[in-house]
């Protein structure tokens, strides 16, 4: 079997500066040309929410450059939102202003999710149920990013956010019979949760720097 290592990079945009070299790796970056088409769409409904989408795909866009190498990569995003990078890392990617969270392994399917802390009254009745609170101890947001890591894992339409998590084992959960180990990031205000296929190894970079280039090498 292969080895099951994780890599989780948080990257907070409120730290990092943008200069002239940044912005025209971001302006050809293939990731930022293939988000930046759906952008419109947040503009029309919150321009506030619109710049922030924007700041923190440029600074995403930025960061794949240093983490792949190049802006020489094919990327494809199927349409249910999962990332395909051919011949890099699994990989998914999560954000909520102005917070970025990238996950990545290298053999196994990986999925990430993040919210806000204060979602947790709205999200209480919205697709998360008190008997999956209570059963499991987890409040309404935990259940809800273990239900969006595990969608981001496995992509399919399959998915009905209405079913109730299963919880198997300690960290081993099930939603629509996808298994998948669970891991939480506690991130200030912020929660995280990582959905891996395996019981992977899990290490955490935190790129808070001024300089974005430093933090990789």
């Amino acid at each position: 079997m292969k080895s099951c290592k994780s890599t989780i990079y948080i990257i907070n945009c409120e730290d990092i500066s943008l200069n002239k070299k940044h912005i025209e790796i971001i302006e050809n970056s293939p990731y930022f040309k293939l988000k930046a088409i759906k952008l419109a769409k947040i503009k029309e409904v919150s321009y506030q929410r619109y710049l922030e989408k924007k700041e923190m795909l440029k600074i995403t866009s930025l960061f794949l450059y240093f983490l792949i190498g190049s802006n020489n990569y094919q990327i494809k995003i199927d349409e249910f939102g999962k990332i395909n990078i051919p011949e890099f890392d699994k990989i998914s990617i999560a954000d909520s202003y102005p917070i970025i969270c990238i996950a990545t392994n290298k053999n196994y399917d990986i999925g990430i999710d993040i919210e806000f802390k204060n979602r947790e009254d709205e999200l209480s009745d919205k697709l998360c149920f008190y008997s999956e609170n209570i059963k499991y101890n987890l409040n309404s947001l935990k259940v809800w990013t273990i239900k969006e890591a595990i969608y981001k894992c496995y992509s399919s339409s399959r998915f009905d956010f209405r079913n109730e998590v299963i919880k198997l084992d300690d960290n081993l959960f099930s939603f629509q019979n996808n298994k998948a180990y669970i891991r939480f990031i506690d991130e200030n205000d912020y929660i995280i949760c990582v959905a891996c296929k395996l019981d992977c190894k899990i290490m955490i970079k935190k790129i808070n720097s001024k300089n974005i280039e430093n933090e990789l090498k």
